[in-house]
């Protein structure tokens, strides 16, 4: 099951590191056409954080002479002329489905058990096309191409979007995590034990501490209750997962007695049962394997050029609050191996959260001064003033008709609000949209926690 949800863009980096480390495995049946399509995703791929590397210039460097080259050149220009095109098309297509599948899941959260993977396999594949596009735009292609890449291709105006709709998921997950809990003690307790009682009864032969792990697997299975999770206790099932590792490893020597790969339907088992496991005292886990993105405090400059662009739209707009949500993760790209770095990921992370609030009340409060203005314009057309200088210019215009000589008739108070089409919108009505939408920004969430720190979005308009 967690295969179901491995990054794309990880197996990507395994397949395309993989074979410019060991380039002899390009003999094998099948290789080439793998390590095309790896290719073929794009030109960067990455090591660390915001280190990357040019994978096509790095295997050119590597297969010099080696009567490759033009396989490698032709592979480049396809990548260029297409990579971008496929991974558009991608985010468009996620945008609209994450949309859809978190409407469904909020009006049914019942739902978000059974339909948990599709659910993490969603949040996967929007976090590798949000960290794609962030890694191309700030890295150009080397060698450079004899034509000019359109810079358009690494700009997506809708990746605002797409964020907000993954934190959508995260705390749809969050919120009705006990919904999940209860759903999983009762698959794992119920189906799953049954179901393993049945394979486990075809091994024939195995040794006692074998015998005693599967043993440990049915009744941990079977010790799972309901009434746990009514009476909100802590689950641990870390231990179950470690002894199915334990039983792997036991099972793969060529002493034991029981050869795993003789019963596929155990394996298969017990490697789902794992992964429910995980649903039920592990989920934060599960969504930072998915959803993590973190990674982009490194790239400060793509988030700021992003939030802007998504601050510039009415329609935009109320997706603004998930760059603050955004920034609340990235503490979680610290180690505990390096505990130094922790103060400065923490300030950076109260900083773009605090610069990001800031900007969205600045913006709210100018648009609101606009509304303002607009309004006093239209209460000075009411003034007795005006009421004159109508009067004169009916008469003007009575007397200009005699001779012939008619000029366009001004406009009176309230035909502003006359509608000749529904596309006809003026100024006050782009910004009522763009206030509507930042307040709907400011009031997603009542309370923001940032290492050890609170912020509440919507006090940044007093």
């Amino acid at each position: 099951m967690p295969c179901e949800y491995l990054s794309l863009d990880t197996m990507t980096k395994w397949i395309t590191v993989g074979f410019l480390l060991t380039a002899s495995q390009f003999s094998a049946p099948g290789a080439l056409d793998l390590w095309r399509v790896a290719m073929m995703d794009g030109y960067v791929v990455n090591l660390f954080r915001d280190e990357v590397i040019q994978i096509h210039h790095a295997f050119e460097l590597v297969m010099r002479g080696k009567k490759f080259d033009k396989e490698l050149k032709d592979t480049h220009i396809q990548t260029l002329n297409a990579c971008a095109l496929v991974h558009r098309g991608r985010r468009h297509y996620l945008r609209e489905s994450m949309a859809e599948l978190h409407l469904l899941l909020s009006d049914q959260p019942g739902l978000l058990g059974p339909k948990a993977l599709m659910v993490f396999m969603a949040l996967s594949l929007a976090r590798d096309e949000v960290l794609w596009i962030v890694r191309h735009s700030t890295n150009d292609p080397i060698p450079r191409p004899k034509s000019k890449l359109n810079p358009g291709d690494y700009r997506d105006k809708g990746l605002s979007e797409l964020l907000f709709h993954m934190q959508e998921l995260r705390a749809l997950v969050r919120k009705y995590g006990q919904v999940m809990q209860r759903y999983f003690v009762q698959y794992l307790s119920r189906f799953d034990v049954t179901s393993f009682r049945d394979a486990i009864q075809k091994i024939s032969i195995c040794s006692d501490e074998e015998s005693e792990l599967l043993t440990s697997f049915e009744q941990r299975m079977s010790a799972l209750n309901v009434k746990q999770v009514e009476n909100e206790e802590k689950f641990d099932l870390r231990g179950f997962r470690l002894d199915w590792v334990r039983f792997q490893a036991y099972t793969s020597t060529g002493k034991s007695s029981l050869i795993l790969r003789d019963y596929p339907e155990v394996a298969c088992l017990m490697n789902t049962a794992a992964f429910h496991s995980k649903m039920i005292d592990d989920l934060e886990e599960v969504l930072f394997e998915t959803s993590d993105l973190s990674t982009l405090c490194f790239y400060p400059k793509v988030l700021d050029e992003a939030f802007n662009s998504c601050l510039q739209n009415p329609i935009d707009a109320r997706f603004s609050i998930a760059f603050p949500l955004i920034a609340c993760q990235f503490t979680d790209c610290t180690h505990q191996m390096c505990p130094e770095e922790g103060i400065a990921q923490g300030e950076r992370c109260l900083s773009a959260v605090n610069h990001f609030l800031d900007n969205i009340a600045i913006l709210a409060k100018d648009v609101l001064a606009e509304i303002c203005e607009e309004y006093v314009k239209l209460n000075f057309q009411l003034l007795p003033v005006r009421g004159a200088e109508l009067m004169i210019e009916s008469w003007r215009t009575r007397k200009e008709k005699h001779q012939g000589k008619l000029q366009p008739a001004r406009k009176k108070p309230g035909e502003e609000s006359v509608r000749r089409t529904i596309e006809d919108v003026n100024s006050l009505d782009s910004n009522y949209g763009m206030i509507t939408s930042l307040c709907m920004a400011l009031n997603h969430v009542p309370v923001l926690t940032v290492w050890e720190h609170k912020f509440a979005p919507r006090e940044y308009l007093v």
